[in-house]
């Protein structure tokens, strides 16, 4: 059977096929040979090539798209020296966004650098009152 690309290119191609069986460290391998003509095989060669100039031009225009660094759950408590219940807290009431993959949860590195200010004044209003956070 033909790969699913090559299924996807409507050729006519008149093939010949074999089956060869060889034997490495005595284990079996069957092993099927397609014999095609040198003008199919230039014409497979020739869209193969059309369709990897495409991928080329589009994955430079993804590249551009940087993802940023994410944080789990610990290194985020350990930077913001909070609770995992302030965190969880926060994610609660919409103060620090996040993405959650499967149960794991994660938050980008800006949003934990743009919230830093707000724990801070959140630390000195608590210490303030006497409390800790």
């Amino acid at each position: 059977m033909l790969p699913r690309i090559a299924r996807m290119i409507p050729l006519h191609i008149e093939s010949v096929y074999f089956a060869a069986v060889f034997t490495i460290k005595n284990k079996q391998f069957m092993e099927t040979v397609v014999v095609i003509e040198r003008k199919t095989f230039e014409e497979i060669m020739v869209r193969f090539n059309r369709l990897a100039s495409r991928v080329e031009e589009i994955c430079p225009k993804s590249e551009e798209k940087h993802l940023g660094e994410w944080l789990d759950s610990a290194e985020v408590c350990r930077i913001l020296q909070i609770s995992p219940r302030t965190l969880q807290t926060m994610r609660s009431n919409g103060t620090l966004a996040y993405s959650q993959i499967v149960r794991k949860v994660y938050y980008r590195a800006e949003d934990v650098q743009r919230i830093i200010p707000f724990v801070e004044e959140r630390r000195r209003q608590a210490a303030l009152n006497g409390k800790d956070i």
